[in-house]
């Protein structure tokens, strides 16, 4: 028990220090990139196109920057308390994309992560979610809804939308090729239905 608590303090200790040169080296290059393209368009008005493009590639970089590092801050949170970390994560996603989400977890949900802060289980179960919602969100509309249940030996996880998928796009999904290995890697089991435009997807994780 020791020697895994030290394993997980060595993997905090070493996300830290990634997510600060990432902030130091690449924010202020970012920065830098940003003002370069700002004097390029003053300059270059002869040819909007290049410099609409250049336009784009800043912000699409500068937008995967900052969800990369609120991706990071959201795991500092998430592994000290899981089930609130990941609410507001949710609905911080769904807020951004103009979508409303459901979440439902019971105070016995809670207090098992509390006191059961398994990193394995964490990091692979957000990865899980975050894909869940970017899916969601790609090909989803109107109200979606997670719910955490606590059973007798694992806890139980579903997700229900309206949703476009199309099974086969499914089943073939680099998304879902990674849920279906996350959850594999924590010992779990899942299961996915597509009915009349609705996707319902249960996991259950034996805790």
């Amino acid at each position: 028990k020791i020697a895994n608590l030290e394993k997980e303090n060595a993997v905090i200790r070493e996300r830290e220090k990634i997510f600060t040169d990432i902030h130091d080296h690449l924010g202020s290059a970012l920065s830098d990139l940003d003002f370069q393209i700002r004097n390029i368009r003053n300059l270059n008005d002869k040819n909007p196109e290049i410099v609409g493009s250049l336009n784009v590639s800043r912000e699409n970089v500068i937008r995967s920057f900052r969800n990369k590092l609120h991706s990071m801050e959201d795991m500092k949170i998430i592994e000290t308390d899981f089930i609130n970390g990941m609410r507001l994560v949710v609905f911080r996603r769904y807020e951004n994309a103009g979508r409303r989400i459901l979440f439902h977890a019971g105070f016995d949900v809670v207090e098992l992560f509390l006191n059961n802060r398994d990193l394995h289980i964490v990091e692979n179960l957000f990865s899980v979610m975050q894909e869940v919602i970017t899916n969601d969100l790609k090909y989803g509309e109107g109200i979606s809804e997670f719910k955490f249940l606590l059973k007798h030996g694992f806890i139980e996880i579903t997700f229900r939308a309206n949703s476009n998928y199309q099974f086969e796009d499914v089943k073939r999904g680099m998304g879902t090729q990674n849920i279906q290995n996350r959850i594999a890697k924590i010992n779990g089991n899942h299961s996915v239905k597509l009915t009349n435009g609705a996707y319902n997807l249960t996991i259950q994780i034996p805790m």
